[in-house]
């Protein structure tokens, strides 16, 4: 086909940029989603953690539906980064008949003939390359994930130690029947 493969390999190279392009949305819509996330699980801690105050004042509703609408988003952003997803994936997965048809194009107005003896080899080399274009977005994909699952377990194993400045009294140093407090001119108020 001589320069038509040429072609053909810019059709791969011009398709590279919308790809990089699509990775970067989705990596950014995965950073929202993991902050979304971490909020909503907060939300559901600190409701557990005080359920006996909430249903005291009989707070269920208030505190379900925080919750429920950081579910929303979530599931607002998951939807927005599964369509993007399938996007990136239906453009790699056409790639391959793209290239095809970039080469047969040129090759043909080239003023060459297309046969079998020149479609089918082409083909075969296409389908050969197929399942490496086929599997370099989920890489991707995967890269993605890794890289911010990596960033955020940086950010928890570099987070300064947290020292705990409380004092202790042994026990056998402890009187019995002490002042566990004192308060020393202290102004307490309730409410």
């Amino acid at each position: 086909v001589g320069y038509a493969a040429f072609a053909g390999f810019g059709a791969m190279v011009a398709i590279l940029p919308l790809n990089i392009y699509a990775m970067t949305l989705l990596r950014t819509i995965q950073e929202k989603n993991m902050s979304r996330k971490d909020e909503r699980v907060r939300a559901v801690s600190e409701l557990l953690s005080g359920i006996r105050v909430l249903k005291l004042f009989a707070w269920e509703g208030p505190a379900s539906k925080r919750v429920l609408d950081l579910r929303a988003l979530e599931v607002k952003a998951l939807f927005r980064f599964g369509v993007l997803g399938a996007a990136q994936g239906v453009l790699w997965s056409s790639a391959p008949a793209i290239v095809a048809l970039t080469i047969f194009a040129v090759y043909t107005s080239q003023g060459n003939v297309l046969t079998l003896s020149v479609a089918l080899p082409v083909l075969s080399l296409i389908s050969i390359l197929q399942f490496p274009l086929a599997v370099l977005p989920w890489m991707l994909m995967s890269y993605v994930g890794a890289s911010i699952a990596t960033k955020r377990l940086q950010g928890l194993l570099l987070a300064p130690a947290i020292v705990d400045t409380r004092t202790r009294i042994p026990a056998d140093q402890a009187e019995v029947g002490g002042v566990a407090v004192q308060l020393k001119g202290a102004r307490v108020e309730w409410g």
